[in-house]
């Protein structure tokens, strides 16, 4: 197996797949799911103590597209080309918390 060993700052990871911010992340199980998949590394949602900024997370808009921008219907077996997009707001945690 090839080595996929990547450097950003002093930050070594194992490999260059960075998973980005987005609400399947709030839950510690999600952040274990995508590192035990095989990230390099993943962003967790942001945190602030701003209570207006919190609400937002509830108001939330998701679309599931594949390469073509076409829309996909829920699934628990996307295919592999599926992206998830989405506007969200914080971490719903109180920041003493985060």
């Amino acid at each position: 197996m090839p080595n996929l060993t990547v450097k950003i700052g002093d930050i070594s990871l194992k490999n260059p797949l960075i998973c980005g911010s987005g609400k399947h992340f709030i839950e510690l199980s999600g952040i274990d799911k995508a590192l035990k998949a095989g990230a390099g590394a993943v962003v967790i949602k942001s945190t602030n103590e701003s209570d207006a900024a919190k609400e937002q997370l509830g108001k939330t808009d998701y679309a599931l597209l594949d390469s073509d921008f076409n829309e996909l219907k829920w699934d628990f077996n996307p295919p592999r080309d599926a992206s998830l997009f989405n506007r969200s707001g914080l971490h719903p945690l109180p920041f003493d918390n985060g």
